[in-house]
This record gives C-alpha cells, structure tokens and sequence, in this order.
C-alpha cells in the first residue's frame, strides 16, 4: 500500500480528526499513516498536487465537492481499538465504537469488514481507500433500513413456538458457551432443538421443517446480511437478547459481558 498517497489524499480532503481503522493485513499501514499524520500535526487542505481522486462512491453516485471538502487547517488521526483486536483492527462481526472524530477512513477492499464499523457507528462519515485500485471513495450503508428488517424478524421468531439453536463447525466461528447459554436461556419459553452443523444453507434449515425459528452460533452477519431471505427467521446470538438501542459489534470482544459474546460470556443469563 502507498502510505504516501493515501496521506495526501487525506490531507486533500479533509480536517479535524479522523479515525483510520482497516482489516488485519493492512493493519501496518493504518499505524504508519497515523503517525504520519500526527506527526506533521497542522496542515493546509489544498485541492492541488495530489495524483488520485474521490471518484466514486459503492452506491454509484459521483462525489461532489460539498460530499467530501473540509476545507480548514487542523488534522489529526485517532487509531480506535476494540479488545482482543489489534488497534485499528476490525472484523465483519467486531468492530469498535469510534469517539472524537467524524469521519472515518477505512483502509482494505471490499465491503465487509467496512460494514461492521458503519453498523456499530451509524452516525459517523466513512470512505474506503482500496489499496489496489488506489482510490478513496465515500461510502454508505442504510442502517435503518437493516434495522428495521432485524426487528421485524426478531419478533416474529419470538412469536413462535420452538427456536433450532444451531451451533456451526466451520473454522472458529461457533462457541459451545454461547450455545449453551442460548439453549438456557430459549429453553425457559421454547421447545428448543440443537442442530450441529458444518455449513448453514436454505436445504439444511427447510429440513427442520417442524422448527419455527433459527439462531445460529457461527457467523452473526449471516443472520444481518442474509437471515430475512430464509423461509424462516435466522437470528443471530445477540439478536435473541436484542431489546432495542444500539446495534452491538462485539462479537469477538472481551470487553463487557454478555451472554452472546466469545468471551466473558458465563453466567450471564441470571445478570439479564
């Protein structure tokens, strides 16, 4: 990655302090352009001598000069961190909530792990520099509208009469804790059927066809992203113990407790 581009671009475009956040492999990069942007601590935004653009955002729409230009002279960099990750580290199901700063730059391609940061920080300005393509463009994703389908899907699971709690075997994803705490926890209000399964698709779920609802322990954004285009409502484990607020990311956090989560996770239920 060409540290050196980026940090023009950012010193191009913006001012005040950005939070610069990225996937693991480019995690060098997010700490050597932070110091770099502290380091020179004061600079001038100009629109002259950098060789690169704001071109396009994911959407499609072309960047105008009021979606991006903030024209000042202070610019700072903030490096968030969620624990056990790496500081600027964020994952598709783990990401930290960002403070003192509104705009953040996100530094990888694609989209996935970028959308779990704009999840857990709704309110903030993100934009993607891609590394290959070498281009920064503002990016948006509809919050509200994802949270009114996980709602609506929420409570209609909830008003059935059996959940299949499903524990998945790919990777590391699955976690036995938060399987039993699921199995506990549904198990007061439900007949609860537990599933163990490698990989979760359409075939396999229609198979439990005298099963109302899911919740799968593996990947939480298949429930997110996907869950609404199962026959049946797919949750996620934070989504079963979801009462409204805000949408966590903390799925591989070590940070707080809750009976959703990878760590910390024990006991949890008597504490809700």
């Amino acid at each position: 990655i060409d540290v050196d581009h980026l940090y023009e671009l950012i010193t191009k475009y913006f001012t005040g302090t950005v939070a610069i956040i990225g996937t693991i492999q480019f995690n060098t990069a997010v700490h050597q352009l932070s110091r770099k942007i502290n380091k020179t601590g004061t600079v001038s935004a100009t629109n002259q001598g950098v060789s690169g653009s704001l071109t396009q955002a994911t959407n499609g729409t072309n960047l105008s000069g009021k979606d991006v230009f903030h024209f000042g002279s202070s610019l700072s960099a903030a490096v968030p961190q969620i624990k056990p990750l790496s500081a600027g580290e964020v994952l598709g199901c783990t990401s930290p909530i960002i403070k003192y700063a509104q705009t953040v730059i996100y530094i990888g391609d694609g989209r996935f792990h970028l959308e779990s940061a704009m999840i857990r920080n709704p309110t903030l300005e993100f934009h993607k520099y891609c590394p290959f393509s070498r281009k920064l463009s503002k990016e948006f994703y509809d919050f509200d509208k994802m949270k009114t389908i996980r709602e609506a899907e929420i409570k209609k699971a909830m008003k059935g009469k059996s959940f299949g709690i499903i524990l998945g075997t790919l990777g590391r994803q699955g976690n036995k804790q938060i399987f039993k705490n699921l199995v506990e926890y549904l198990g007061k209000n439900y007949r609860v059927y537990k599933i163990v399964v490698e990989e979760i698709n359409e075939h396999i779920l229609d198979s439990f066809d005298f099963v109302d609802s899911f919740v799968q322990v593996g990947c939480p954004r298949l429930s997110i992203d996907w869950g609404h285009n199962y026959k049946k409502p797919l949750l996620s484990p934070f989504e079963v113990y979801y009462q409204g607020g805000e949408y966590n990311m903390d799925y591989y956090s070590n940070e707080g407790y809750g009976p959703w989560k990878n760590y910390n996770n024990t006991g949890c239920n008597e504490k809700l």
